[in-house]
């Protein structure tokens, strides 16, 4: 994440917050989607006790935001889901929002798993009204992309969860991730001045 401009946002920001980036890849299924499965609790893991975590080591006020893009992206929309009330906004780069299981451009965490977790794990089936605010980044060339950020943003405006979407210039890509990345600093502290 520092790669993709994180401490140029950082040092941009009129607002201190403290980025914490998990490594959201799994010791049994590599490519975890930041989701539990009976075959590891990833999301439990980057989620609840990672929080947990830093707010008993560092100087924290207790207020969580959740950012990530690709499958960061996916995690970003449903870690809130395993927490509700707890993130007072998201912001999914890039993202899907249907837990898929291969080889139909599936993710690995997935493989042979039955509905009830692809269901638990997805999204975009468990939007609320009481939802975190969400703003959605996707590239304006990332067809499956744009697709499934449409598909979310229709799914939580039926519900009446606050929502935004930002078609940046670009496809799945690194071009898109670092735009986003502002943008989102930018959502969750509209005085910080980036972003914007």
């Amino acid at each position: 994440m520092i790669g993709l401009g994180m401490r140029t946002v950082s040092n941009q920001s009129k607002v201190p917050f403290i980025a914490v980036a998990p490594d959201g890849n799994g010791p049994v299924v590599g490519e975890s989607d930041f989701a539990n499965t009976p075959q590891q609790p990833v999301g439990t893991a980057t989620g609840p006790e990672l929080r947990s975590w830093v707010d008993s080591h560092y100087a924290t006020n207790g207020t969580w935001y959740v950012t990530g893009f690709s499958s960061g992206g996916f995690g970003a929309a449903y870690l809130p889901t395993l927490s509700p009330g707890v993130y007072k906004a998201a912001c999914p780069i890039s993202g899907s929002f249907t837990a898929q299981t291969p080889p139909f451009e599936g993710d690995p965490a997935f493989l042979g798993q039955p509905a009830s977790v692809t269901n638990a794990a997805s999204p975009i089936l468990h939007v609320l009204a009481s939802g975190p605010p969400t703003l959605v980044v996707v590239g304006s060339s990332d067809a499956p992309g744009l697709d499934q950020a449409h598909r979310y943003v229709a799914a939580m405006t039926a519900v009446g969860q606050p929502n935004k979407l930002i078609l940046d210039p670009g496809g799945h890509d690194a071009q898109v991730w670092i735009a986003g990345i502002a943008q989102c600093v930018g959502y969750f502290f509209p005085g910080s001045g980036v972003g914007q």
